[in-house]
């Protein structure tokens, strides 16, 4: 009787382990997949890896597996997610389950920050991996960068002056720098050898710009504004503009240099030099303002400074005009080019909330980078990297998004 009893038990104890594990299993088994994506420590590799940047700084973010998991969902059929090599999840084009930007921009993005810091940050411009800004955490202005390849930040010119409007172009940095906010001068540093270089002095507060080692700014040395360009190789310095009348704004690409000029009448309108040629070219010629000119290639981009501000192209190769947006409703401004995107600002004519939208050439789409109730302007952009300052945690930081689609 005893081992009949002894045998029903055991039956029971069987069973009732078998109910648990298959109770337990699926739980288990859950855990792992859903953890493996949203561990702390597994995100933290995943982000330095896939990201480039130093995610250590960002343990407290709770959307940090939103930037960057260790896996596609499991849930999506038809493995919507582009998986890496290395773990990390890209999503793929009007896809929502796959994440895409915090800042409330298009899944096309792959957002992150690239500096968070109490003080203000601002001016970000970008070059392959390496990411400058104007910061102020000491106090005074000072340039910072970071580089996404390492994750490494690091200050690139400190001290009591004020330095402002950096811009970097490969291993090169280039800023303005003033002790009393009156009197500007122009440096260079080499990121390779850290040696500093004074370009100019008597500079105006335009921000200087850099690009194939040709570095273009605003000099008052003739007591109006002219544009003067510095070659790094033969370090020669040559004066662009030599006009009665303001030119102001500069941007080169390493190989034409254009700017906004008011030597036609009352408004401002596009100028272009060809560096090889020496030939001086005025892109646009109507009664209203064109300004903050950016190139890349055989492309010019510019805002039509007149309400509602819009943003304008000009093919060199072609000479035709293009008018990129056209909304009524919304403000567009300062534009920049890289290749087939043009980054730039928005927001609706009725609003505060700057959102920063990016235009694809090659296919005619305008995406939104952001959209939020937190404050995004300042783009610039190289290839498919953009960056911005972002005021979503109640200071000013830098954000960079990579655009994948």
């Amino acid at each position: 009787m005893e081992e009949k009893q002894r045998k029903a038990l055991a039956v029971v104890v069987v069973v009732a382990l078998i109910a648990a594990a298959s109770f337990l299993l699926p739980q288990i088994t859950g855990m792992a997949v859903s953890g493996a994506g949203q561990g702390k420590a597994k995100g933290n590799v995943c982000m330095k890896e896939c990201m480039g940047i130093n995610a250590d700084a960002y343990d407290a973010q709770s959307d940090l597996t939103q930037y960057c998991v260790s896996q596609c969902n499991p849930a999506i059929e038809n493995s919507a997610c582009a998986e890496h090599a290395d773990g990390c999840c890209v999503p793929f084009s009007g896809d929502p389950d796959c994440g895409g930007a915090a800042g409330g921009g298009e899944t096309c993005f792959l957002e992150s920050a690239v500096v968070l810091d109490p003080a203000k940050q601002e001016k970000g411009a970008i070059s392959g991996n390496i990411v400058v800004w104007q910061d102020l955490r000491n106090g005074n202005h000072d340039i910072y960068m970071r580089d996404l390849s390492t994750g490494i930040e690091s200050p690139v010119a400190t001290g009591a002056a004020n330095q402002f409007t950096p811009d970097v172009d490969g291993n090169v940095v280039v800023w303005l720098e003033s002790t009393d906010s009156v009197n500007y001068k122009l440096y260079m540093k080499d990121l390779i050898t850290s040696t500093v270089t004074e370009i100019a002095s008597n500079v105006k507060t335009n921000a200087p710009k850099i690009s194939g080692g040709k570095i273009v700014w605003v000099s008052k040395n003739t007591g109006i504004q002219d544009i003067y360009m510095y070659d790094i190789s033969s370090g020669a310095t040559t004066q662009i503009t030599d006009e009665w009348a303001y030119q102001g704004n500069p941007y080169t690409d390493g190989n034409r240099i254009v700017w906004e000029d008011i030597r036609a009448g009352l408004q401002t309108d596009i100028y272009m030099y060809d560096i090889s040629t020496g030939i001086e070219t005025q892109i646009t010629s109507t009664i209203k303002n064109e300004v903050k000119p950016s190139i890349d290639g055989n492309r010019i981009v510019w805002e039509y400074s007149e309400l509602p501000y819009e943003i304008y192209m000009y093919d060199i190769s072609t000479g035709t005009t293009t008018q990129i947006t056209a909304t009524s409703d919304y403000y567009e401004q300062d534009p920049e080019i890289s290749g087939d995107l043009i980054v730039y600002q928005k927001r609706s004519v009725d609003g505060q909330i700057w959102d920063v939208y990016m235009y694809d050439i090659s296919t005619g789409t305008e995406r939104a980078v952001t959209s939020s109730a937190s404050h995004e302007y300042e783009c610039s952009i190289d290839g498919n990297k953009i960056v911005w300052m972002d005021d979503r945690n109640g200071n000013y930081d830098i954000y960079m998004a990579e655009y994948t689609c």
